[in-house]
Parts: structure tokens; C-alpha cells; sequence
């Protein structure tokens, strides 16, 4: 009878200690404010648009409780476009923080939780070697780098190396195991960052949906919560998986152009799945009910990574979204709608693909694409094109919102430019594969004027000129080829880019 008894307890132990426990907890953010008796601030619970919770202050003082699925560092801001912010790790406790409304980055200061105040100790050494003037760009990226390998305590590495592992695999995947290994603390290692970074090292390490690789299985509700599987979905149908955001105008707009795609293969096999990584699944719904995709919709709340501890988000789409095979093999990889496009007409009519490739590149009248035969490696080769005249510069990116949000304000901008005699130059950032994307995008836009693509050589160039960084981004050129205006205002200012222009150009 013990032994049976004994043996009860043991499997109840067993059963409970598989079962996956919450990792959500509570955090409370309060403190004082000074240069303003009252008002109020926006708290960012996530780094998706439309997560912003609303903090209001009176007679100085403020105080917020919420829950979060993990710790993260996120910002705190004065407006919802922004414009100064204050960053802070939610973590669980008390936040207790001093707010300068005059100087908020500057002046707003940590009084209590412990990794907000070694994110500010942190944050103090990196900004004195970012502000020593005796130290080179590149010695000052050279001890961030160390220093971010070397201090793997800290929530401020973990944020930095995610960052970099996300866009350039900064680290060898053996460096990148020992590194997480190295990290002890359990609040650290349930952190957003942690999970990310760990997602990323079991892509890397496992060669998780490289081309020619067995796609990795996984499971994810759909908008009904049935937890939808994916070796089910695949089996003997092709496959195109990516991911989207419901809470993102450019990834939403990537998944619109699939429509076309789908409708045109859907009879030969073709299936499409995909995944939204959120925090807010109404918004997800509402998202779904919206744009009515009409394929295998799955979401992946940030809840459930937090209790899973890893990302399908970060380990499905390390290499991009991808292409799967009948017999489940990836075929491609980092496919954009448009490249999805060219591969099944490749696959399923041969003669129409052939004849796609020869009328890709051909353009409605008055688009201009100066680098199809060879790049345009330098500022003075746009000038010898450009034969003496002026020209406004839009440098954009087909991932970038806010480019498309000023192409809607081109058609008074292109009147007024042929009223001036002068010329439209479109600098694109996409990356070299995205070819496609770009070029449809010009003639989904009708971006009349003339058109290349950022290379490495034209790049030294454009920061040479003065380009400041972020997209979209505006200069003007006189008849003489000077940059007159690094940072000329937006097409959806008008009247002050046109009176810039206007005075800048006519009063030479």
C-alpha cells in the first residue's frame, strides 16, 4: 500500500512539474515629475505600434501597475510619434523613476528596480566612450563589441547582441552557445532578448529551413484556437511560409501582394501559411477580419514564447520566409512575393517565365532605370547622367511605411519639378534580392523619374554628401551638382519643400 501510494505522489510530482507554468508577472511604474505639475506619458508594453499604454501624472506624481509575459527593455515617451523618450527594462517590482519634462532623455533618472539601474549604469560608460572625441568610430564600435561579449550579465547586452543577431550574425554559433550558456541570472534568462537570442542559436546550430533541409515542424493556433500543425498542412502540397504583422503597415502590405500569387497557382498546388508574432490577439482578429487573407492564418502570442521559451518567429525565418516542397524540403529561401512569383512560374509554365524575364525590366513612360546594365558606383557618374540639370533625391526602401505614405503626395511634387526643370532621383536600400520587389513597386507607385539601387560604392558617396541615416530622406541638387539641401523637407510638405527648392535653386 506505501509503495502504491509512493508511487501516486511520484507520477502527481511528474505530471506537475511537466506542466508549463506562467512566467507572466505583475510590475508597478511610479515616481516623481518635475518641470510639470501634470499631464501625461506613454508607456511602450511592447515594441508593435498600437501597444502604447497612456500614464497620466497629477501634482507631480504617477503610478502604473501592469503584467508582462517576460522582461524587456522598452521606452517611455512624451508623445505617441515619439519624439523623447526615456528607456526602462520592465522587470518585476517596483519602477520608481524621476521624470524631467523639460529634459526628458537627458535629465529623467532611475530611483529603484535593479536592472533599470545597471540599464543606466551601463548606459552611462558606453554614452563616455560614444562622446570622447579622441576616440575613431571605429575604435568606439570596436569596445561596444567587447564589451557586449564580455558582459553577459547585463540586460543592456542581451539587448544589444539581439539587435546585432538579428541583422548581421554578429557571432559564430559555437560563441553564440558559449555566450548564452554564460548567462546564469533566471530573470535574465527569461528575458525577451534571452529567448530571442536562444531562438536564433537553434536556427543556427540545426540549420533550421535552410534550402535543401527537411522543413521544421511546428504548431500554432489558428483564429479559432485549434492548434494547427504543420507536417498536417504540408503534406503533398507546396508551401510558402512568412511572416507578417498585424501591428506593421509594410508587413501587411508584403502579404497583399501575395494575393495575386495565390490566386494564380492555388489550382496547381500552391498553399500559403502565415505567422503573426503578437502581443494583442484581438488586434490579430480584427487584423484577419480586415484584410481576409484566404489561407492558413496562424498567431504566436508573445505569452506562449515566454512560457515555451523559444520563438517560432526568431527559428522558422532566420534565413526569411520560405518555400516548401510536396515531400517537405525547403526549396527557397527568403522569398518576397514578386521572387515567389518568378520561382513557380519558373516551375509550372517554363515558356511564360522565359518571356516574364525579358518584360521585367521594361518600364512605363518616364521611368528611368539607370543601373540595369551596370551600377551606378559613384555621385559623379549620377551627375554625367543626369547631363547638368537639378534634381531632388528620395532615398527610400520598398520595407519602409512612411516612403510610401510621401509617394501619395508625387503628383503635384512631379508638376511642380517639370515646372522647374528639374529632375526626380529615387535611391533604393532594398537588399541586391529583392530585385523584383522593387521594380514592381515602381510600377505599382508610377514613380516617374530616374531610379538605381544603393551599392557599396555609392554609399561612400552618399554619407560623403551629407545623407543623415533613416528613411525616407530628401536632398536637393543644383545645375552645378552641389548638394545644396541635405535634409530638404517632405513631399507631404509641399509648399515648404517647394519654397525651399524656389530659393535655394532661383536665387543662384
Amino acid at each position: 500500500m506505501k509503495k502504491e501510494v509512493l508511487i501516486l505522489l511520484l507520477l502527481i510530482g511528474l505530471m506537475t512539474s511537466c506542466k508549463q507554468q506562467p512566467r507572466a508577472f505583475e510590475f508597478t511604474i511610479k515616481g516623481q515629475v518635475t518641470g510639470q505639475e501634470s499631464g501625461k506619458f506613454y508607456l511602450m508594453t511592447s515594441p508593435r505600434l498600437g501597444d502604447e499604454v497612456v500614464i497620466e501624472f497629477d501634482d507631480h506624481f504617477f503610478e502604473y501597475t501592469g503584467t508582462s509575459p517576460w522582461v524587456h527593455s522598452t521606452i517611455i515617451a512624451l508623445d505617441r510619434n515619439l519624439t523623447d523618450v526615456f528607456e526602462i527594462v520592465i522587470e518585476p517590482g517596483e519602477i520608481i523613476l524621476e521624470l524631467d519634462m523639460e529634459n526628458f532623455y537627458m535629465g529623467s533618472r532611475v530611483i529603484a528596480g535593479d536592472l533599470n539601474i545597471q540599464r543606466a549604469s551601463d548606459h552611462e560608460l558606453l554614452m563616455s566612450y560614444n562622446m570622447n572625441p579622441d576616440l575613431t568610430q571605429e575604435e568606439i564600435l570596436e569596445f561596444h563589441k567587447t564589451w557586449m561579449i564580455e558582459n553577459n550579465q547585463s540586460m543592456t547586452s542581451l539587448n544589444y547582441l539581439a539587435s546585432w543577431e538579428k541583422y548581421n550574425s554578429f557571432m559564430k554559433t559555437a560563441d553564440l552557445k558559449e555566450y548564452l550558456e554564460g548567462v546564469k541570472d533566471p530573470l535574465l534568462r527569461s528575458s525577451k532578448s534571452y529567448i530571442e537570442l536562444y531562438s536564433m542559436y537553434l536556427a543556427r546550430k540545426n540549420e533550421i529551413n535552410a534550402q535543401g533541409q527537411q522543413s521544421e515542424n511546428f504548431r500554432l493556433p489558428d483564429s479559432q484556437g485549434k492548434n494547427i500543425r504543420f507536417s498536417d498542412i504540408a503534406r503533398g502540397k507546396l508551401v510558402y511560409v512568412e511572416m507578417s504583422g498585424s501591428w506593421c503597415g509594410n508587413t501587411t502590405r508584403n502579404t497583399r501582394n501575395l494575393l495575386p500569387v495565390y490566386e494564380k497557382f492555388k489550382d496547381q498546388g500552391l498553399e500559403i501559411v502565415t505567422i503573426v508574432p503578437e502581443s494583442n490577439h484581438d488586434r490579430w482578429l480584427q487584423w484577419l477580419e480586415k484584410e481576409s487573407f484566404p489561407w492558413i492564418n496562424l498567431v504566436e502570442l508573445d505569452s506562449e514564447v515566454a512560457v515555451r521559451g523559444y520563438s517560432y518567429a526568431e527559428k522558422l525565418f532566420d534565413k526569411g520566409n520560405y518555400l516548401v516542397d510536396k515531400d517537405g524540403n525547403v526549396l527557397a529561401n527568403n522569398l518576397s512575393a514578386e521572387l515567389l512569383h518568378e520561382v513557380l512560374l519558373k516551375t509550372f509554365d517554363p515558356e511564360a517565365y522565359t518571356a516574364f524575364q525579358q518584360e521585367k525590366w521594361q518600364m512605363p513612360e518616364g521611368i528611368t532605370i539607370l543601373d540595369k546594365e551596370e551600377p551606378v558606383g559613384s555621385f559623379d557618374d549620377l551627375l554625367g547622367l543626369l547631363e547638368g540639370r537639378a534634381f531632388l533625391i528620395d532615398c527610400w526602401a520598398t520595407w519602409c511605411s512612411p516612403c510610401f505614405e510621401e509617394f501619395k503626395h508625387n503628383e503635384p511634387l512631379k508638376a511642380f519639378l517639370e515646372s522647374r526643370n528639374m529632375a526626380m532621383v529615387y535611391i533604393n536600400f532594398d537588399q541586391p534580392d529583392a530585385e523584383a520587389t522593387w521594380l514592381n513597386t515602381i510600377r505599382k507607385q508610377n514613380l516617374t523619374g530616374y531610379h538605381f539601387r544603393l551599392n557599396d560604392s555609392f554609399r561612400n558617396d552618399l554619407s560623403t554628401i551629407g545623407f543623415m541615416g533613416g528613411l525616407p530622406a530628401y536632398m536637393i541638387v543644383d545645375q552645378q551638382g552641389r548638394v545644396v539641401e541635405k535634409n530638404a523637407y517632405r513631399p507631404s510638405q509641399a509648399q515648404l519643400l517647394y519654397d525651399q527648392i524656389d530659393q535655394l535653386l532661383l536665387n543662384r
